[in-house]
């Protein structure tokens, strides 16, 4: 019998300590814990090396790179160097660089479509400069302008062009002074007074603009009162011509986007197994029609990502 179960979940960052192996091969899950081979959907190879530990981590399916990064420690807690991230599809995902656990130099992320995710500057482990994000398309998402003592202006926009938020910051990522947050048909939602990061007051608006009670709204996005398990077990399902040899249990993880008006968008398979389940699992999130109800943050509705991990229990393997 097979069973679905499904899960969201945030990553556990692995450590491994290597007794001062020179070489060492190890097996995670999709949520990177240490795992058998047979259940693994990465294959870690860790080598020493003259400059430090590299670390190659590759994708189980194909046995593509996925990341490959040098640290100064066994225990690979301190970055340093350029770390390369790679999509299933050997495509490049993001740049990292690190000198001595610090973030330094230029960092750039990429969305499938190889458009600019994020592009950003570092000095000691702080941002300097401007930092920018986009949408997928193309167009702008975030600004941040960082002075030299730390103190920066923000800027980001919602997907249709619309201004999403506007404030300052102090010591790089405080903030301080007048926020202001906006309904994506461009009316205020609300404005937030703060003083060396402490929320001291705030005023709400509702999307004609009219002023409301500053009860707190936030909260995750959600879908028909905690349903979606019971919609992916009746729109996924095991492939009929496969089965289970080397283990009982095979994860996948979709990654996909909830917008401000409750629809799924850019769906893409984050961690893969095999096509098979890939497609099953990517077009039954694909295929929902229905809405969630989307996340809200400073009274109005924000974009959110989800990662939704699949697994495939065999009982009697």
């Amino acid at each position: 019998m097979i069973f679905l179960c499904f899960a969201n979940y945030g990553y556990a960052q692995h450590s491994t300590e290597a007794n001062n192996l020179q070489n060492v091969q190890h097996f995670l899950s999709a949520n990177r814990s240490n795992v058998a081979a047979n259940q693994a959907r990465f294959i870690v190879n860790e080598k020493k090396t003259d400059s430090g530990w590299l670390q190659a981590r590759y994708y189980m399916k194909n046995q593509e790179i996925e990341m490959q990064g040098l640290y100064e420690d066994s225990a690979l807690t301190i970055p340093n160097g350029t770390f390369y991230y790679f999509y299933p599809h050997k495509k490049l995902k993001a740049i990292e660089k690190y000198v001595h656990g610090k973030r330094e130099g230029t960092w750039v992320s990429y969305f499938e479509n190889e458009y600019l995710k994020d592009s950003s500057n570092y000095k000691d482990d702080h941002p300097v400069g401007t930092v920018y994000s986009w949408y997928s398309t193309g167009f702008p998402k975030d600004s941040v302008v960082y002075q030299p003592d730390g103190e920066a202006v923000s800027v980001s926009w919602f997907r249709n062009g619309k201004l999403s938020a506007a404030g300052r910051y102090t010591h790089w990522n405080v903030p301080t002074r007048t926020w202001v947050y906006y309904h994506d048909n461009g009316i205020v939602s609300a404005k937030e007074q703060y003083d060396q990061g402490m929320l001291v007051n705030k005023f709400y608006y509702n999307e004609k603009g009219e002023a409301i009670d500053t009860t707190n709204r936030d909260s995750e996005a959600k879908f028909d009162h905690g349903k979606w398990s019971e919609y992916l077990s009746k729109h996924l399902y095991f492939p009929s011509s496969y089965k289970f040899v080397n283990g009982n249990k095979a994860e996948d993880v979709v990654l996909f986007i909830i917008d401000t008006k409750g629809d799924i968008i850019e769906a893409r398979v984050d961690i893969p197994f095999e096509d098979a389940f890939d497609r099953i699992a990517l077009n039954g999130i694909r295929s929902c029609k229905s809405k969630w109800i989307p996340e809200i943050a400073h009274n109005r509705y924000v974009e959110s990502e989800q990662r939704q991990m699949v697994i495939y229990n065999d009982i009697n393997y």
